[in-house]
């Protein structure tokens, strides 16, 4: 079921129309991803660390922790990576 949109495309959609709809779904991933790690940065450096950590963090001290928990959970979703695989599926 979750293959027979992506075998449509290839075989009935013409070389430059795959290309726009391949193009698009990158699209639709990246935003879907950008928006995870900015929230998860947001939540993290704002609703933990400014409440919990340091209550007078500057501007400056939670940009460096939301890029550090983006790196950090970038990390996780990497390493979680081939369990979902081998589990055949999210």
């Amino acid at each position: 079921v979750n293959k027979a949109y992506p075998l449509l495309v290839a075989r009935h959609f013409p070389s430059g129309l795959l290309g726009l709809v391949v193009c698009g779904w990158i699209a639709a991933l990246m935003s879907s991803l950008d928006s995870v790690l900015n929230s998860s940065a947001h939540l993290v450096a704002h609703d933990f660390w400014k409440r919990t950590v340091r209550r007078s963090a500057s501007d400056r001290e939670l940009m460096w922790v939301g890029r550090i928990t983006v790196l950090l959970v970038a990390a996780v979703a990497l390493g979680w990576l081939p369990m979902i695989v081998a589990g055949g599926g999210a």
